[in-house]
């Protein structure tokens, strides 16, 4: 592949006079060289012999703001200053339809630097069946790939929609689906399926604090994978049994590169995400919080798998352990079997009714904590991590635990283990509690 996109830009670097070239940029020192196609991607809507069929918009973000320039053929020089920007393509036909987006982050430290985006099917939908028939394409074997809400509104799935091979969803202005009367997922990903959203797109599962009829999560993921962004929020969702917002379960993947979970209810365990044999992603920007359980886990519960906390924050959430057979474990986390990796991020502010305000462990659960991970609260306040009656008002373990921590402040708990309760566990690294 990349010897077709050098081969591709390399009459462009020898004749780039002949190249279409902007200069937006006052005292800029390199050139940006945006080459248009999927040359060795089969899943790439524009080859380069499709390109002559349409009309291209750059799109460059980065130092000195965004700028926008329209361009025909096969590539663009655009003048910049070094440093990280982010460049984007939008391709559409000859009456302005759009037919496919491309984007990559690119670094340019001076002179010429050549870049291949490769472009894949996109079309612009306009409600909720729009959305679904081309979905219903893509499920078929057929294109689009990206599909775009150009126009913000609100709309109602009237069934459960099925995702069986990679899709994106974004928006480019404030759009919410809210989940229909049936008492179902809103989507449901399937092990061939992939889906991510981006963009101003609101899930709404319609929980109004009183109406309990629905039975499941906004998203359930079985052995797909599941990507979310920056700007996309799953909200308002009550579920009578596990994962208020998402469920992952048959090896599926569930990552959060942004975004928010947030106000979501269920009646048995793990307010807001549920893993059953699969693994969760938290990043930098990612945001679970406000999030209830009747059970244990108030935002989310790993009952087995991996749950990497790289970054972000987990708070205010809150597991009652009024639900049969539940004590009110883990206020922010519940470990039951698997992994818990935190490497970033925090978790403050939750409450436990009994044990865990932060974390608990069981079983054969493990948590391994590094790096700059936080788990604090202030003695009590709206930031503080609180466990009723029990043990561990940070952390629970009932297992193995390892790392380096140092709560940011005194957790409170009116039972034993201000910060950390041990009850024949063993714990390695250097601890400060």
């Amino acid at each position: 592949m990349k010897n077709r996109i050098a081969a591709l830009l390399l009459p462009v670097c020898l004749a780039l006079a002949l190249t279409t070239c902007f200069s937006p940029w006052a005292g800029d020192t390199a050139t940006l060289i945006v080459s248009v196609g999927g040359a060795g991607n089969p899943r790439a809507l524009v080859q380069p012999g499709d390109i002559p069929g349409f009309n291209f918009e750059l799109i460059v973000k980065g130092p000195g703001g965004t700028h926008r320039h329209n361009f025909t053929g096969t590539t663009a020089a655009i003048k910049v200053l070094p440093g990280k920007y982010q460049v984007s393509i939008i391709a559409t036909n000859n009456v302005g339809a759009l037919r496919a987006l491309g984007e990559r982050e690119v670094t340019v430290r001076g002179g010429s630097t050549p870049v291949g985006i490769e472009m894949f099917s996109a079309t612009e939908v306009t409600d909720i069946y729009d959305l679904m028939a081309e979905i219903s394409f893509v499920n078929g074997g057929t294109r689009p790939e990206i599909l775009v809400f150009k126009n913000g509104g609100s709309f109602t799935a009237p069934s459960q929609i099925t995702i069986n091979r990679p899709i994106e969803i974004r928006a480019e202005n404030p759009v919410t689906i809210n989940l229909g009367a049936s008492p179902s997922f809103l989507f449901s990903v399937s092990p061939d399926g992939e889906l991510t959203l981006k963009g101003h797109l609101t899930l709404d599962g319609g929980y109004d604090g009183y109406n309990t009829s629905n039975n499941a999560s906004l998203i359930e993921v079985t052995g797909g994978t599941l990507t979310i962004n920056n700007g996309v929020t799953l909200q308002n969702n009550y579920s009578g049994a596990l994962g208020g917002a998402v469920w992952v379960r048959n090896n599926g993947t569930f990552t959060m590169e942004g975004g928010t979970i947030c106000d979501n209810f269920t009646a048995q365990a793990s307010g807001a995400v549920e893993i059953q044999n699969g693994t969760f992603t938290m990043k930098t920007g990612a945001v679970i919080a406000n999030n209830k359980t009747n059970g244990d886990g108030g935002a989310v519960s790993l009952g087995n798998g991996t749950f990497n906390m790289l970054g972000g924050s987990i708070f205010n959430n809150t597991a009652t352990g009024t639900f049969t057979n539940s004590l009110g474990y883990g206020g922010g986390v519940l470990v039951v079997f698997g992994t818990f990796n935190m490497t970033g991020g925090s978790i403050s502010g939750n409450n436990a009714a009994d044990r865990g305000g932060g974390v608990y462990v069981l079983n054969s659960g493990n948590f391994i904590k590094k790096g700059n991970s936080i788990i604090y609260g202030n003695n009590g306040g709206t930031n503080a991590n609180t466990a009723g009656s029990g043990d561990g008002h940070a952390v629970l373990v009932y297992h193995s635990i390892e790392g380096n921590y140092k709560p940011k402040y005194r957790n409170d708990t009116s039972g034993a283990g201000d910060n950390i309760s041990a009850v024949n566990n063993t714990f390695s690294g250097v601890w400060y509690p």
